[in-house]
């Protein structure tokens, strides 16, 4: 039966060292190493001891886990490796190693443990419920198992969280404590004085002995962080670590690219109500903003997935370059009697680039492509009429998707074809004007897109389409919804699959980003940002931009993410 009960969950901070000792300090005098070093794995260990106890309160039970979770079910002091379904009973504890997270199952909701964190179990009565978390951890809860008017208090050495909701997150940063909710209202309290409410999309951060802080909208930041526990059942979507870089750009942003390992971002930007923009390439780590290394006009940057090297199309003169990681040294090319449009893709083995083109005396814009630095130009669509546009090549290598209009300003088709032009087919029709198809990690299916009737503002969702000729589908309950953007995750099947919500038919959240955890499953909310997810191509970062106006200057304000892209495991298999 669901109660509303008193939860009292115990921060061991700097001010605090109840749990900073009891699970890191070096053992005492006369006590062994065995009894109290959390890293000492008893090898005679099991799943449970047999000598389990029969408590009146339900135990919480590891619901799920990835990688290395530790847990010492019944207080021994002696850890063991944790298994789905293990029972910890009170005074019990789980730690969740680095890479790792761990989801528990109480009576009345879910914790999602953060990497890094060690939490102590405790029930000291059928009414409470204690969490004892370690410092520099980080939970999130969702305690839809609350009756009406129940309410869950958050006590830590310097606040107290008294919440009516049932999602948020308690975070302990370096001995400030960050509040911030997900669903429902909480209200934050001091031992220093002060009280504040903190509703659905906000914050607070309680400095040691001071007063909690105003809340504010979450930082893009913090919003990113829930990905590691989004959705109702607090699933792993977005791992994250933290901050790996912040940098700023003046002006409205388009098309950034992360190279492949992570360390350089290129970007277009532009600057509202001016004729000044251009392109500009950023180093992860260094600071460093090349500008000078590309020109200004360019709508697009590619990073080549195998060598880095940037890839991109000039208008004057038309001509496709290719350049080093950070914009330096580029090689142009051109070919006589052809004006490249645009619409760069590099090949999945870095060999060739794709790109649309016209011929002269042809009213019609083609797919080519080449290697860079050959005459050599191999011509993959012949039509008279229309424009070919927006390749997207297929991570194995065999297929290119791309689309066709008979006018830019009318709905388009999607096609796929060979690499070598062979069998063009039609695989869908009016399909977004402006969209790039996005092909699965796993080559199987692309996501597109639906055009949206700007009259009427019917049509839109968002498109599944399989490679293998079957029926299409539309993603559920996207029907109407203005998507744009879809980006999947860097797993084998590219589940989840995030996508940007530009417009809904008289709904909020507009203009955010959503997930889908899976096939046949319809979008979860995920946070508010102007671009991202973008990946490397290696997985080990990914990128945000949230775009802002203040005194009349627009400002992109980006951030890069290192992320613990094994938690993605289960998700590969």
């Amino acid at each position: 039966m669901k109660r509303g009960l008193y939860w009292v969950v115990t921060l061991a901070v700097s001010l605090g060292l109840l749990v900073g000792c009891s699970l890191s300090c070096p053992p005492t005098e006369g006590v062994s190493a065995t009894q109290e070093t959390p890293g000492d794995v008893d090898p005679a260990a099991t799943a449970a001891s047999t000598d389990i106890p029969t408590p009146e309160l339900r135990p919480a039970i590891i619901a799920d886990k990835v990688n290395t979770v530790m847990a010492d079910p019944l207080a021994e002091k002696t850890w063991q490796a944790a298994e789905e379904g293990m029972e910890i009973y009170p005074d019990g504890r789980v730690k969740a190693e680095s890479e790792s997270t761990a989801l528990v199952d109480v009576e009345e909701g879910l914790v999602r443990v953060a990497p890094d964190t060690t939490f102590i179990y405790r029930r000291p009565d059928a009414d409470t419920l204690e969490l004892e978390l370690d410092a520099d951890g980080q939970m999130w809860l969702n305690v839809d198992g609350l009756e009406e008017g129940g309410t869950v208090d958050v006590k830590t050495p310097s606040a107290v969280a008294s919440v009516r909701g049932t999602t948020f997150s308690v975070r302990d940063d370096g001995g400030d404590i960050i509040v911030s909710t997900r669903v429902g209202t909480v209200t934050v309290s001091s031992e220093a004085g002060g009280e504040v409410e903190v509703g659905a999309g906000y914050q607070t951060t309680v400095e040691a002995g001071k007063a909690p802080l105003e809340p504010k909208a979450m930082s893009l930041e913090e919003a990113v962080r829930w990905g590691t526990a989004a959705g109702p059942n607090l699933d792993v979507v977005l791992p994250v670590v933290g901050v790996a870089d912040v940098f700023t750009v003046t002006g409205y942003t388009s098309h950034p690219a992360l190279s492949p390992g992570g360390d350089y971002l290129a970007t277009v930007y532009f600057i509202p109500g001016t004729s000044e923009g251009g392109a500009l390439v950023y180093g992860i780590g260094t600071g460093e903003i090349y500008t000078e290394t590309l020109p200004s006009d360019i709508d697009d940057v590619v990073y080549n997935p195998v060598t880095g090297q940037i890839a991109y199309a000039q208008y004057n003169p038309n001509q496709i370059c290719v350049a080093e990681v950070d914009g330096s040294d580029p090689a142009c090319f051109q070919w006589s009697s052809y004006y490249a449009y645009g619409d760069v893709a590099w090949s999945p083995d870095g060999e060739w680039l794709v790109f649309a083109a016209r011929q002269s005396g042809i009213d019609a814009d083609n797919l080519y492509k080449a290697r860079p630095g050959d005459d050599d130009l191999i011509q993959l669509t012949n039509d008279e009429v229309g424009h070919n546009a927006n390749p997207s090549w297929s991570p194995d290598g065999q297929q290119i998707a791309y689309v066709f209009y008979d006018d830019y300003d009318q709905p388009g088709e999607l096609r796929m074809m060979g690499t070598d032009g062979s069998d063009s087919r039609t695989v869908l029709t009016s399909t977004q004007t402006y969209d790039l198809p996005v092909w699965s990690p796993d080559s199987s299916v692309v996501a597109m897109p639906g055009y949206v009737v700007h009259e009427t503002k019917e049509g839109g969702g968002l498109w599944i389409v399989p490679r293998d000729g079957s029926d299409p589908w539309l993603v559920p309950e996207t029907e109407d919804w203005a998507c744009n953007s879809p980006v999947w995750s860097p797993t084998q099947t590219g589940w989840p699959l995030f996508f940007y919500v530009y417009s809904l038919r008289g709904e909020q959240r507009a203009g955010v980003h959503w997930y889908v955890p899976d096939r046949g499953m319809g979008p979860i909310y995920l946070l508010y940002a102007s671009f991202g997810p973008v990946w490397s191509a290696d997985g080990s970062r990914v990128a945000f931009g949230y775009a802002s106006k203040q005194d009349g200057d627009t400002t992109t304000v980006v951030n890069v993410f290192d992320t613990m892209f094994d938690l993605f495991t289960p998700l590969t298999e």
